[in-house]
This record gives structure tokens, sequence and C-alpha cells, in this order.
């Protein structure tokens, strides 16, 4: 008997210590659309992330560790992201939320998030819930909707002399958050929404937004939409409606690669919003290593603002993993908040205990000057 018990125990000892692939890996969840109306901005996120985590991974790992993003699809659906968002934690062990996309489906996810103590990292969104009020489980890496439509109705203004806007919006959280920026970034200058129009989340349904728009003939419609809907609306407001010489105005969340591809590339008379340098021609130093690393991994896929986020947002990340003293969701967060601003080179990155929101940087992409 006691031979048995020794022998026992060095089974015990040995399977105890064998180890766990989920010890000597971190895991980062994201939920985001790979099929859909707005899979391309889901996949180029991710490539845009994973093409620094393997770099990453090739060179060390995090202390030692190996990271891994793992990807669930979402469609764009909230209720489909909520639940992505529970099996990620529950059974990926996820130590983070990273990278989800968009604000309808960022309000069912954070929920999960917080409700299981789980950080919930660079979303790709600006959505004001996720700013306020202050919640210490979230990082922002970009500017927020508010930020980034007071700059393009700034520009729109000063350089283009408009007045008279419209609003075409997404009929959600998403939308609706963009049409109240939009008139909030006006209140101070002698400018007017004339019309507005809206349409149903992962639909085309956008000839009624079009009629609503067109009636009032505006100078410029700022676009709160995916790059589908985006596209559906531009090309048939200038094919059937005669507003070819009106300022067509997206933000970052329509992807303005692929919005281009949907409009085979027309686009005059667009002037959008971004969030990040030119991702082709940037020389900031780490724009550089993203074009090296990207083309490296992915040869065949053009660089886009929103594969440049992914890369960003996963630098940042691993930053701060680095810095942590364990992978409780505490010490990340206060990783996150003891970056120096040079953590990444060539942008000024603040974070600190009260300010989560790593960038504040708003570009204006002007095509109709080209």
């Amino acid at each position: 008997m006691p031979n048995l018990i020794f022998i026992f125990s060095i089974l015990f000892t040995a399977f105890y210590y064998i180890p766990n692939s989920k010890q000597d890996t971190i895991v980062l969840g994201q939920t985001c659309p790979l099929t859909g109306q707005a899979a391309a901005l889901g996949i180029e996120m991710m490539d845009g992330a994973n093409s620094y985590f393997r770099y990453i991974n090739e060179n060390g790992g995090i202390n030692g560790k190996k990271i891994k993003l793992v990807t669930f699809d979402d469609k764009y659906e909230p209720n489909i992201a909520k639940r992505n968002v529970t099996s990620l934690i529950k059974q990926e062990k996820a130590v983070a939320i990273f990278g989800a996309i968009g604000t309808p489906t960022g309000q069912k996810t954070l929920a999960v998030a917080i409700e299981n103590s789980t950080p919930f990292i660079m979303p790709f969104t600006g959505a004001k819930f996720l700013r306020e009020p202050f919640n210490p489980l979230i990082i922002n890496l970009r500017p927020s909707y508010k930020q980034e439509i007071k700059a393009l109705t700034d520009y729109l203004y000063q350089n283009k002399k408009a007045t008279k806007l419209a609003v075409f919006y997404q009929n959600d959280g998403f939308g609706i958050e963009g049409l109240y920026a939009v008139k909030a970034a006006i209140a101070d200058k002698k400018m007017k929404i004339v019309s507005t129009g809206s349409f149903n989340r992962n639909t085309l349904s956008v000839q009624n937004a079009i009629y609503e728009i067109s009636i009032e003939k505006p100078d410029a419609i700022i676009l709160i939409a995916p790059y589908e809907p985006s596209a559906e609306f531009i090309k048939r407001s200038r094919k059937n409606f005669g507003l070819r010489n009106v300022l067509f105005c997206p933000i970052s969340f329509t992807g303005t690669k692929n919005l281009q591809k949907e409009l085979n590339q027309e686009m005059q008379n667009i002037i959008a919003s971004q969030v990040f340098p030119k991702p082709e021609n940037s020389d900031k130093e780490a724009v550089k290593l993203y074009r090296q690393l990207y083309k490296k991994e992915y040869p065949t896929s053009k660089y886009s603002y929103t594969s440049l986020e992914g890369f960003l947002s996963a630098m940042l990340t691993v930053k701060a993993l680095k810095k942590a003293k364990s992978l409780n969701s505490e010490d990340i967060i206060k990783a996150f908040e003891g970056l120096k601003r040079d953590s990444i080179e060539g942008f000024d990155i603040n974070l600190s205990p009260t300010n989560h929101q790593a960038m504040d940087e708003v570009y204006i992409e002007d095509f109709s000057a080209k």
C-alpha cells in the first residue's frame, strides 16, 4: 500500500506540472464581422492585429508566453456578438476582449465583459458609451465619434464653405449617436442640417433615405454607415437623383478602402475623416513597421486604415501585457495606465488612471481635392 501511495503521488505530481497550453498562451478574444456587409472591417482588423502578434511570437512572445487572438464571427449582429463574448470569456479563457467592432454590437458585448470583470480593449468604434461615464475596464485607442465629426464639419465649413448638411445614418445606436454628434458639432457654426435619411442595419434599403435627403439639395452629406450601404447610397444618389456635385463625407468606421472598391474607384467629391495617418505613405516608424509586417503576412492584401488600426492596437496591447505584473484584469489595466507617451513610435499616447483613450488626433482625407 505505501508503494501504491508513493506511485500515485508521483503520477499526480507529474500530471499537475504538465504544462497546460492555455497557461503557456495568453488568449485575447475578439468578436467581429467575418461575413456579411461589414465583413471586410472585421477581417482587416483581425489580420492587422495578427501580423503584429505573430511577429511578437516569433521573437520570444510576451515574457515567454505566446499570444493568441481567438476570433469569432458575429455578422455585425448584437445578439451573436453577445454569445461570442460569453464563450470567449468562459470557454476560451480570454484575459481581455480585444478589437470588437461596432457600436450596436459593442453595447451588448461590453455588458458581458463588465459582468465578468474582463478588460474591453481597443474596440473599433468611437461610441460615447465607451468613454462616458468612465469605466476602468475599457481602454480605447481611437478618438471618439464626437471628435471625429467635429473635425469633419470644421473642415467642410472652413475649407468647402458648406452650410447645408444632410445626414445619412444607420437606424440604431451607432447612427443616432452620429446624428447627435453632427448636431453638436455645428452648434457654433452657421451650418444647419436640412435633411436626414436612415436605413436598417445589415440592409441596403437606402432608396427612401436618398429621396428624403435629395429634396433639400444639401451641400454635403455626412455618412454614418458601413461601406456597403454607403456605396449603394452614393451610387444611387449620383445616378438617379443628380447628386454628383454634393460632397459625400463618410467617417472612419465606413472603411475607405472598401468604399473605393465598391465605387469602382470613383471617389470624386468624397471627403472622409480618419483617425490614423495614411497607411500607404506615413513616415511614422510604427506605420513603417506595419507595412513591412503586414505585407509579409498578407502579400496580396492592400494596406488599409482598418488593418493599420488592428496592428497599432496589437502593438499597444503587447506593450501593456509585457509590463503587467500578472494577467488578472486589475494588473492589465494598471499596465495600460502606466504606458509611456512614446509607446507607439511616432504617435502621442496619452493613458493614465483617469484617461483611457490613447489617441486624439483626427485626419481629413479629401478626395475632392485630388
